[in-house]
């Protein structure tokens, strides 16, 4: 059984489980053997950071949304619509692009592209 402290806001300080600590803004920062770094807003800026295999990395834009992921030494690159549905991401190195297809605001299908630029692609719908 774990002992959990409570912030006024109603978010955990900290907890006495196991290899599971918080921040004081209520954000895991441990959790096993990962570790989570964020930035003053606060978004989650890393996991495993000391760990070069391990490590990924976020970046975002001024409204907050992630723009960029870095794992394994792969970037890929997130587009977000006016809505903040996130619509695409694209992976230069492996040209691999993900678009993602909305209707009445609800993620319904994806369609991947394994080499883009290119007119073929796969549909996946969502259930």
């Amino acid at each position: 059984m774990s002992q959990k402290t409570m912030v006024g806001t109603g978010r955990f300080l900290s907890t006495r489980k196991a290899n599971q600590s918080y921040d004081a803004m209520g954000n895991i920062i441990v959790r096993g053997p990962r570790t989570f770094e964020y930035d003053s807003v606060p978004n989650l800026k890393c996991i495993n950071c000391s760990t070069a295999a391990a490590r990924v990395q976020y970046t975002y834009d001024g409204d907050q949304k992630r723009t960029q992921v870095i794992q394994g030494g792969i970037t890929t690159h997130e587009f977000y619509g006016v809505h903040g549905n996130l619509l695409a991401e694209y992976s230069p190195g492996s040209r691999k692009l993900v678009q993602y297809i909305y209707l009445n605001g609800e993620r319904v299908a994806q369609k991947e592209s394994a080499q883009w630029p290119s007119h073929r692609g796969q549909l996946l719908l969502y259930s």
